[in-house]
């Protein structure tokens, strides 16, 4: 059995070229992309500007902060959401 198999998806990662800006097109993006895996974050960045978003699924909305969790608290994030 393949290690991948087992794996669960915890984010959504959208990039854009550099010279392309985010918008909220590009947020909608990745919450059309999530519409079907249901994961509570999503990242968005054209290597210039890097957002980082946590989705309300009761509130059907998404909190978005251009503060991105560092690996130990994003780790930390995702143990608790499971």
């Amino acid at each position: 059995q393949s290690r991948y198999t087992t794996m669960n998806p915890v984010a959504i990662f959208e990039f854009k070229a550099p010279h392309v800006p985010i918008s909220q097109h590009t947020f909608d993006q990745a919450v059309v992309y999530n519409s079907s895996l249901q994961l509570k974050y999503f990242f968005v960045s054209n290597g210039i500007d890097h957002f980082f978003a946590e989705v309300d699924p009761i509130e059907k909305n998404y909190r978005i902060t251009n503060s991105l969790p560092d690996y130990l608290m994003f780790s930390e994030m995702i143990g608790k959401s499971r």
